[in-house]
């Protein structure tokens, strides 16, 4: 049986730009449907029922913000993912404000779009299946916990974040999460001293504790970074041998909520 393709709308008034976004979509096998502004895209969207939305901001007739709000309006639109084109970075306050689900900068290179489009589709999938779960996210970097944080609520979780093991501990006793998530190495109490005492509470014996790792590909090869990976390795070593359930690598923004799907199929325990 023949698979069924994921039909994109794609919304973007200057046409070099439209026929470069439908080629590259085409080539990726997904179903591509287009339209110039926000009142045709209004329409095509009743007409053909997209699996994910890419949209200009500045267009005619209607613009990306006014069309943004009309799909969250209506319950038969309100869940259909939407990916943003902006050139210009304040707008994206605006559009997070309203819930949007992901943005791409222009100029942007195809393989940033594929990697946007692809994530936002296991991403949907995801939220169809998964909802109410807690999660507690552990880690120093900011800007990496607060990507997860947007994806995991968009997927429809709980989140809450803690940065050294101390907070770990104390978060997952009042918490209650299905899943931990934390950064190895993790400063002050380590990665794996936190996960041995977590794994001696009755409540988290079995939960899943998935371990992960960033450092800047811009580094790579730099002597920092090769002292960073040995410290990576030897945290992550220690840490599933106190118990960690996975690990998930280096954090990518487009595939982490693929990575820990099955993880938050575990049905919760009291």
């Amino acid at each position: 049986m023949e698979e069924i393709k994921k039909k994109i709308l794609v919304l973007e008034d200057e046409e070099d730009i439209l026929k470069v976004i439908c080629m590259r979509l085409t080539a990726a096998g997904y179903d591509v449907i287009s339209a110039g502004n926000g009142q045709e895209g209004v329409e095509r969207v009743f007409r053909d029922c997209p699996d994910l939305i890419i949209s200009d901001v500045v267009m005619p007739v209607m613009d990306g913000f006014t069309f943004y709000k009309k799909l969250k309006e209506n319950p038969a639109t309100v869940d259909i993912p939407v990916l943003i084109l902006t050139a210009r970075g304040q707008m994206e306050d605006s559009f997070r404000v309203m819930g949007v689900d992901e943005f791409l900068r222009k100029p942007f290179e195809p393989v940033q779009l594929l990697g946007k489009v692809e994530a936002l589709l296991s991403r949907a999938s995801f939220k169809v299946v998964h909802h109410d779960k807690k999660v507690v996210l552990g880690g120093a970097d900011r800007n990496i916990l607060e990507t997860m944080v947007f994806q995991l609520k968009k997927a429809g979780c709980e989140v809450e974040l803690a940065k050294d093991g101390a907070e770990i501990i104390t978060k997952v006793v009042q918490f209650a999460p299905d899943v931990l998530i934390l950064e190895v190495p993790l400063y002050g109490m380590t990665g794996d001293e936190v996960i041995k005492i977590l794994r001696q509470m009755a409540q988290f014996k079995n939960r899943p504790i998935l371990i992960f790792n960033f450092f800047s590909t811009e580094d790579l090869g730099s002597t920092t970074v090769r002292q960073k990976a040995m410290l990576i390795d030897d945290a992550k070593t220690a840490a599933m041998e106190a118990g960690a359930t996975a690990n998930l690598g280096r954090f990518n923004e487009f595939t982490f909520i693929e990575s820990i799907t099955k993880y938050l199929e575990i049905p919760s325990t009291p």
